[in-house]
């Protein structure tokens, strides 16, 4: 079980991380000429691909692995209900901002519609802090096994 703790861990990490490296790119390419910036969520978008989304999965997998070896705690733990929150939250602002938005700030500053560019990145920004916070809450409560 300590392999999937690990495994779970630094999944958990990377999702985090890119998250928090993808809030600070977006303000440091705020600054950037219009090419670059659509550049920058072009790479946001494929980061979802190939790092946020397969980490949350992992995360998930890992999780319910943990849960289902361990007596000491179960699916109606309060810090458990939590993480499955995140998964479920992240999965759906994925869907429903994260890929539909950074499509459109990029077509958008590559166009020069400024009013639409700004309208998506404020969206994408939002929603990063919002799940950020989630991200936050949710190792906490594992860090402390909150509801156990």
């Amino acid at each position: 079980m300590q392999f999937v703790l690990w495994i779970h861990i630094l999944a958990a990490a990377s999702w985090f991380g890119g998250g928090v490296a993808t809030h600070i790119g977006g303000q440091v390419f705020r600054s950037e000429p219009e090419r670059s910036r659509a550049a920058w969520y072009r790479l946001v978008l494929r980061l979802g691909q190939i790092l946020y989304t397969p980490a949350a999965v992992v995360v998930l997998i890992t999780g319910v692995l943990l849960v289902t070896g361990n007596e000491a705690y179960g699916f109606g733990s309060t810090f458990v209900s939590i993480g499955f929150l995140a998964v479920i939250v992240g999965a759906g602002l994925g869907m429903a901002v994260y890929g539909p938005r950074s499509r459109q700030a990029s077509a958008a500053l590559e166009s020069g519609d400024a009013g639409t560019a700004a309208a998506a990145i404020t969206r994408i920004q939002q929603a990063g802090l919002l799940e950020l916070g989630l991200l936050a809450i949710t190792i906490a409560s594992m860090v402390w096994k909150w509801g156990i």
